[in-house]
Order: structure tokens, then sequence, then C-alpha cells
């Protein structure tokens, strides 16, 4: 069994309170890096944000379409590491927590890895029309 030393402190909802900042963060880091990148050369998508439990640290995967021929995923992915502490000034403006997470961007490949499946799924069936 389970004893809380404070249980007028636990409540169901703190099991539910991760995925909610996360999706809250997701959201508005989203809109910060709109305002700070919007450009014509990549499309910048917050894909996922998974913060810690303690609310210091969230690791940020992004998704970087190119718009424009030789824009590297990495090199935004670089960029937005170095504008991390504005990004966190421009999250602190817009969410209420005791603590802003520190910001640790990832590339997230999987719109990418899905577009290859696709293209593999779509020779199959071709070549199975073609039988």
């Amino acid at each position: 069994a389970v004893v809380f030393l404070y249980p007028y402190l636990y409540t169901k909802d703190m099991s539910r309170r991760i995925p909610r900042v996360n999706e809250l963060i997701k959201e508005e880091l989203g809109k910060a890096i709109y305002e700070l990148y919007a450009s014509e050369k990549a499309l910048i998508t917050v894909t996922q944000v998974v913060i810690t439990k303690d609310l210091k640290s969230a690791k940020v995967g992004i998704s970087v379409v190119p718009l424009v021929k030789g824009v590297l995923p990495t090199e935004v992915i670089f960029q937005l590491q170095a504008s991390g502490p504005k990004l966190q000034q421009m999250l602190a403006k817009k969410v209420t927590l005791k603590f802003i997470p520190t910001l640790t961007f990832i590339h997230d490949t999987g719109a990418e890895n899905a577009k290859i499946i696709d293209e593999i799924l779509e020779r199959i069936h071709v070549q199975k029309e073609t039988r």
C-alpha cells in the first residue's frame, strides 16, 4: 500500500499534470518558434515535448521540412538551441509555472520516416498491379 506523508497535497490530477504541461509547452513553444523563425526557407514544427518530473528540463522534438534547397535540418536545430534562452523568456511570458524548463531540441525524423515508408508501400502496390 502507498502511504502519502501529506495526503492533502496529492490529488489524482497530479498524474495528468505532466502530459498537460507537455501539451501546453508544445503549443506555446510552437507559437514562439513561428514568431521568431517564420520564413520561406523551412517549415518548423514542434512534434512533441517531454518534460522531466521536476519540470526543470524538457526535450523538444522538432520536425524540419526544407522549402529551399540547401537548408539542413541540423542547422535549424542548432539555431533553435542557440536561441533557447530567448525562447524560454517568450515561454515564461505565456506559461505560468514555478520553473520554466531548460529546452533541449532534438531533430524528430518521424515525418521523414513516414514519407519513406509511404514511398516503399506505393512501389509495392504498383508492382502488384503490374503483375
